[in-house]
């Protein structure tokens, strides 16, 4: 019997729509209509700037490794499973939240009037007395939220959930038979060390990698803070204010050579953390009733401060989001008072956002339905994983040159058609396709994947056919991962700012791009009120994406293990 073609099609398609993504690029040094002779970008300054990509991308993925190993053995491997259920909202809650948010977060806790600043200064101030630390001046107080270390520091809170994520995962698949035959002669803490680590060991640096790559690919942070350039913020100065596509071209080339290279290492890292022998998935119901293996005083010391660690970083970014939320100048005031102002950006950002959602799920749909028909799924991920690891910064300059392709090399229909699409949304939803359908994909493959073939072969035997089969476990994976897919790539496209900044046409605006802009020139209140309307998804989409997931999954194994099978 042959096997079918689609998948191969669809892959092909997908590689056809980065193919459009490397020819403008490729065209770049030609230049745009009617763009202005520069000089090129000099070398010092893309020194300079690559400097300070990997710094502070190096850091960022430093800082996530210290904070989220221990929390991540704590949740996988010292406490029981129904801890999870409370725990994990609280780890992964940056992710969903913009990443220009948690910058102006950062502002509020460790700016020159920041509330983390000031107590510190009046700690100073009363123990020294040293006047350049007098908390009634707060200008003069030190502030490190706009430097290199600044830059980091955000970075880093923003993905922290990827590491904590990826290590989790590779702990909770780790046999438990390996740790129990060590505990026979070894501590608890001795067979953490000499067992449980070394056999995560690819997945803590799969996830350290991936924190570095998603930190050089950030505009919203750097951008937002505006002191350190780096080469995402370099992309949209030369291609959207100085229109030096030459040098955009430069140091977009230069970003993604990195990103490629980065995404190959953390890939061979991933396949080393989860294809392993000595790795292996229990099953979901045996899971829940086994109780953790790694106990004793050592144990519990070191899940209290795994505990600590992981609610810190939401604690902070709620506390601090939330210390503006009341009074007339609060957020919740201003946001009353601008409320004509800024419904209408927040209606057209929720268009747009729903939009973009609904192509990026069935887009990510059909490419984890293909990956999982094909016999060697590793090499397609990295493929289908290549959209998302492509800055969205080097997506709109691609799409910008095809779409303003010198006038006088086209025919006339061609040349009004790519016109008419510059001035339209279709490149900001392709932008996003491109950037947030593998994660669909990925999740969409999981739950494909979860379905044995024995249940499969059962309801082939009682539907009386494979393509019925197929169609009943298949129906219920795609299901249970477009609820989720819609919902995350929801709160991504409503804060991400890299594409949207330069491909969104003339006239309105979204939410990310309106902070951008009013974030260093605009009152404090009225900043924390955009920060409130972008956080609106991400405050819907958390619950809904968890109780969404459970109660699906729980609901398709109830079906399976109740359904009858006939011989």
């Amino acid at each position: 019997m042959k096997s079918p073609r689609w998948p191969q099609v669809v892959m092909a398609a997908w590689v056809g729509v980065l193919g459009i993504v490397v020819a403008g690029l490729l065209l770049a040094p030609v230049g745009l209509a009617g763009a202005p002779e520069v000089d090129s970008l000099p070398l010092t300054r893309l020194l300079r700037l690559s400097f300070n990509s990997i710094a502070t991308a190096l850091g960022a993925a430093l800082i996530a490794l210290t904070m989220t190993l221990l929390p991540a053995m704590t949740l996988a491997r010292f406490l029981k499973r129904g801890w999870t259920r409370w725990l994990m909202p609280m780890a992964v809650s940056p992710l969903f939240v913009s990443p220009t948010v948690i910058a102006v977060a950062g502002v509020h806790l460790l700016g020159p009037q920041g509330w983390l600043t000031r107590a510190v200064a009046h700690g100073v101030f009363a123990v020294t007395g040293l006047g350049m630390w007098d908390p009634r001046e707060p200008q003069a107080l030190p502030s490190p939220i706009y430097t290199l270390a600044g830059v980091t520091l955000c970075l880093a809170w923003c993905f922290l959930p990827a590491a904590f994520l990826t290590t989790w995962a590779a702990l909770r698949s780790i046999n438990r038979s390996l740790e129990e035959t060590a505990l026979l002669e070894s501590s608890p803490v001795q067979v953490l060390r000499r067992v449980t680590l070394p056999l995560a060991a690819p997945a803590i640096v799969a996830g350290t990698v991936l924190v570095f790559l998603l930190s050089m690919l950030e505009f919203g942070v750097p951008e937002s803070l505006r002191n350190q350039p780096v080469m995402v913020t370099e992309i949209y100065a030369q291609m959207g204010i100085n229109y030096n596509v030459q040098a955009a071209f430069v140091v977009a080339g230069a970003l993604a050579i990195v990103a490629l290279l980065a995404t190959r290492g953390a890939l061979a890292f991933l396949g080393r953390a989860f294809s392993s022998d000595r790795l292996m998935e229990a099953p979901e119901e045996e899971e829940r009733r086994q109780r953790p293996i790694l106990r004793g005083r050592s144990i519990t010391v070191l899940s209290c401060i795994g505990i600590v660690l992981l609610v810190v970083p939401s604690t902070f970014l709620f506390a601090t989001l939330l210390l503006r939320l009341n009074g007339p100048d609060g957020m919740l005031g201003t946001l009353v008072k601008t409320w004509g102002l800024t419904r209408d950006e927040f209606l057209f950002t929720m268009a747009i956002a729903a939009q973009g959602a609904l192509a990026c799920t069935m887009v990510g749909l059909l490419l984890g339905s293909a990956v999982a028909a094909l016999p060697s799924p590793f090499s397609s991920r990295m493929i289908v994983l290549l959209g998302f690891f492509i800055p969205g910064s080097v997506v709109a300059v691609a799409l910008k040159m095809l779409l303003l392709w010198p006038p006088h090399r086209l025919p006339p229909l061609l040349d009004r058609m790519l016109v008419s699409l510059d001035s339209s949304y279709l490149p900001l939803i392709l932008a996003y396709v491109i950037r947030f359908a593998p994660l669909v994909a990925l999740l969409t493959e999981f739950y494909l994947r979860q379905v044995p073939q024995d249940l499969i072969d059962a309801t082939r035997l009682e539907s009386g056919g494979l393509a019925a089969a197929l169609r009943a476990w298949a129906g219920r994976a795609l299901w249970a991962a477009a609820v989720p897919g819609v919902l995350i790539t929801l709160a991504l496209i409503v804060g991400e700012s890299g594409a949207t900044i330069l491909l969104i046409p003339p006239g309105k605006t979204m939410l990310s791009v309106r902070l951008l802009t009013l974030m260093h020139f605009a009152p404090t209140a009225q900043v924390s009120a955009l920060c409130l309307l972008m956080c609106i998804p991400s405050i819907v989409a958390l619950p809904i994406v968890f109780m969404t997931w459970e109660k699906i999954t729980a609901r398709s194994n109830l079906r399976l293990s109740r359904k009858p099978t006939r011989p």
